[in-house]
C-alpha cells in the first residue's frame, strides 16, 4: 500500500500505537516517540518531529480518526490556528480532500496554504513540515472519519 509508510514506519501502527499509550495515561509526545521506536523507527529527527506529531494529536482529539474512540467535533479554523498551526494544516487538508479526493500530495500543500490565507488572513509556513502529508496518507488509508451529516 503506497500510503502506509511515513518517515520509514507504518503510519497506522504509529498513530494507533500512540493513541493506545495515550489512553493508558501517557502524554502524547512520549507516546508518539516511543511508538515510533517500537515499530522500527530509527531516525531521531523523524520520530521527534513536532509538526506531524501535533497534526496527529489534533486529528485524534477532534475525532477525525476512525476507531480513535473520540467523537467528531467541529472547530473554527481561526480558533484552531491560534492554538495549533500544524493541527490547522491537518484539518484543512482533510477538508480539502473531502472536496477533491484526487488532489495530489504536492497540490494539497499549495491548497492548504491558500485555505490558511482565506480562513485566517495569516501567512502559512513556506514549506510543508508533515501535517498535510500525514492527513493525506491517513485519508488514502481510509482512516479519516467522514463528517457527520
Amino acid at each position: 500500500m503506497p500510503h502506509r509508510i511515513f518517515f520509514g514506519v507504518d503510519l497506522a501502527a504509529w498513530v494507533y500505537g500512540t493513541i493506545e499509550k495515550h489512553r493508558d495515561g501517557a502524554l502524547w509526545r512520549p507516546a508518539w516517540v516511543d511508538t515510533y521506536r517500537e515499530i522500527g523507527g530509527t531516525a531521531k529527527t523523524s520520530g521527534e518531529k513536532s509538526c506531524p506529531m501535533t497534526a496527529a494529536r489534533i486529528l485524534y482529539c477532534l475525532g477525525r480518526l476512525k476507531n480513535g474512540g473520540l467523537p467528531f467535533r467541529d472547530c473554527e479554523i481561526s480558533d484552531l490556528w491560534k492554538h495549533s498551526r500544524n493541527g490547522t494544516y491537518a484539518i484543512l487538508a482533510v477538508r480539502l480532500l473531502r472536496e477533491s479526493p484526487h488532489v495530489s500530495k504536492s497540490s494539497l500543500w499549495a491548497e492548504t496554504q491558500r485555505a490558511v490565507r482565506r480562513e485566517t488572513g495569516d501567512e502559512p509556513a513556506r514549506t510543508n513540515q508533515g501535517g498535510p502529508t500525514l492527513a493525506y496518507q491517513l485519508w488514502h488509508l481510509g482512516l479519516i472519519v467522514e463528517e457527520p451529516a
